[in-house]
C-alpha cells in the first residue's frame, strides 16, 4: 500500500474563531465602594470655604473678554480681579450635567456616575524605548502612541502621550489631527493654544463627520484639559480654551494645578479648598457662555477618569498588529488622502489665523510660506524656516506669550 503523501496526513483547521470577552472594555463600570477620605459635614465646610474664597478673595482673570463674559453674569470684576457671588457658582453648579455622553467614530462613551475610563498620559516631551533610548518626540512617535491607544480597547479617549518637536509649532495641530483622523476613532483631545489652533481642529473633526456646525455642537466629540495657574490664576490661553469648548459644546476637564506646600496650603484639607475654589470659578466660565456646557471639575476626574501608568506597553506593542483595535478592525477609518485634500482645497485654512494666538506679528512672506506648507501637507520639509519667518522660536509652544 502506498504510503500517506504529508498532504494526506495534514488535518485541515477550521479557522479560529474571535474569542469572546467576558468584560466589555469599552463601556467599564465600577462596581468598587468610593474611597470616602472626608465626612460629609467635612467636604460640605471644604465647599463652603472654597465659596468663601472666591466671594471675598477670587480669582485674577488674564482674560480681559472673560472678565467680560463674567462681568455680564454678575460677578464683581476690578481691574483683572473677579470674584463671585455664591449664588453665580450654585447656579452654574446646578446648569452643569452631571453625566452626559461623548460620541466618536467608535460609538458613544457614557462620562459620569459609575463609568471608568481610562487615559494615556498627555504632554511629555520625550520618547523612550529600549531600542532608541530616550529622545526628543517626533511626529512618528506621537503616531505610534496613538496607534497604540487605539489597538487597547480599554484605552477608552487619545492623549497627546508625547510632543512632536520635529513640526513647526504653527503647523503642528494639523499634523497631529491628521494622525488622530486616520489612525483613531476614538474620542480626540484637542490642545487649548489659542482660539485659532481650536478653530482648525475642530473643522478637522466637522470634515472627518460629516457634521456641520449645529450638528457638531450638538454633543461632544473631543475633549481639553484646563489647568488653572495656581493660586487663584486663570491665564489667557485657559480662559480661552474654556471659552471655545464651552460655545462648541465639547467637553472640559478643568484640573487646578495645586501642589500643596508651593502653590497651595501645605495641608490637605487647605490644598483642596484652593483647588475647589479654581475649579469652580472655570466652572462658572463655561456655564456662563453655554448654560449646560459639558465639562468635569478635579475632583470628578479623580473620581471617574483613570491614569494608564505601565511601562511594559512598548512590548505589548510588538505583539499586537498597530493600528487595529483588540475585537475589531478600522478599515473605516478614513486614508491619508482624503485629510490631505481638505488641507490642500482650504477647507482648513490656518493661514488667516497665525499671528493671532501668540500675539507676534508676521509679514507677507510668512503668510505664503504656511499657505504653501497647508497645501503640502504630505511634505513639511520646506518650511522649516517659517518660524524664523514669522519671529517665533520652534522651541516654544503657541500660546506662552500671553500675560
Amino acid at each position: 500500500m502506498e504510503a500517506p503523501t504529508r498532504a494526506r496526513r495534514r488535518r485541515t483547521r477550521a479557522p479560529a474563531e474571535a474569542p469572546t470577552r467576558a468584560v466589555d472594555y469599552r463601556h467599564l463600570t465600577s462596581s468598587l465602594p468610593l474611597a470616602e477620605g472626608y465626612s460629609e459635614d467635612q467636604i460640605a465646610e471644604i465647599h463652603v470655604t472654597a465659596l468663601t474664597v472666591l466671594q471675598e478673595l477670587g480669582v485674577r482673570v488674564n482674560h480681559a473678554g472673560a472678565r467680560e463674559i463674567l462681568a455680564r453674569a454678575g460677578a464683581a470684576v476690578s481691574d483683572s480681579q473677579v470674584r463671585f457671588g455664591r449664588e453665580i457658582v450654585e447656579a452654574a453648579i446646578a446648569s452643569s450635567p452631571p453625566e452626559f455622553t461623548v460620541t466618536s467614530g467608535c460609538g458613544t462613551l457614557h462620562i459620569g456616575g459609575r463609568s471608568t475610563q481610562f487615559l494615556p498620559a498627555g504632554g511629555p516631551p520625550y520618547a523612550m524605548d529600549t531600542a532608541r533610548g530616550k529622545r526628543t518626540g517626533t511626529l512618528e512617535d506621537f503616531r505610534n502612541f496613538v496607534r497604540l491607544s487605539q489597538t487597547f480597547d480599554v484605552i477608552h479617549m487619545t492623549a497627546p502621550s508625547v510632543e512632536p518637536q520635529d513640526i513647526p509649532p504653527k503647523l503642528r495641530h494639523l499634523r497631529m489631527m491628521r494622525s488622530l483622523m486616520l489612525d483613531s476613532d476614538k474620542p480626540t483631545f484637542i490642545y487649548s493654544r489659542g482660539a485659532g489652533q481650536v478653530a482648525d481642529s475642530f473643522e478637522i473633526l466637522r470634515l472627518r463627520y460629516g457634521l456641520d456646525e449645529d450638528a457638531f455642537s450638538a454633543r461632544p466629540h473631543t475633549y481639553t484639559v484646563i489647568n488653572t495657574n495656581s493660586p487663584l490664576i486663570l491665564d489667557v490661553p485657559m480662559c480661552q480654551g474654556l471659552i471655545d469648548f464651552a460655545a462648541a459644546g465639547q467637553m472640559c476637564i478643568i484640573t487646578p494645578f495645586t501642589l500643596s506646600g508651593a502653590m497651595a496650603p501645605v495641608t490637605i484639607p487647605g490644598a483642596l479648598v484652593q483647588q475647589h475654589a479654581e475649579m469652580l470659578a472655570g466652572l462658572v466660565l463655561t456655564q456662563t457662555v453655554r448654560p449646560g456646557a459639558h465639562g468635569l471639575g478635579q475632583h470628578q476626574a479623580r473620581e471617574h477618569l483613570g491614569v494608564l501608568l505601565d511601562q511594559r506597553a512598548g512590548d505589548r506593542h510588538r505583539r499586537h498588529r498597530t493600528g487595529q483595535r483588540e475585537g475589531g478592525d478600522d478599515a473605516h477609518l478614513p486614508r491619508g488622502g482624503e485629510i490631505d485634500e481638505a488641507l490642500a482645497h482650504g477647507n482648513v485654512q490656518d493661514q488667516r489665523r497665525v499671528g493671532v494666538d501668540d500675539g507676534v506679528g508676521v509679514g507677507p512672506r510668512a503668510e505664503r510660506v504656511l499657505v504653501q506648507a497647508v497645501a503640502q501637507a504630505q511634505d513639511l520639509e520646506g518650511v522649516s524656516d517659517l518660524a524664523g519667518a514669522s519671529g517665533v522660536d520652534e522651541g516654544r509652544l503657541v500660546g506662552v506669550e500671553h500675560q
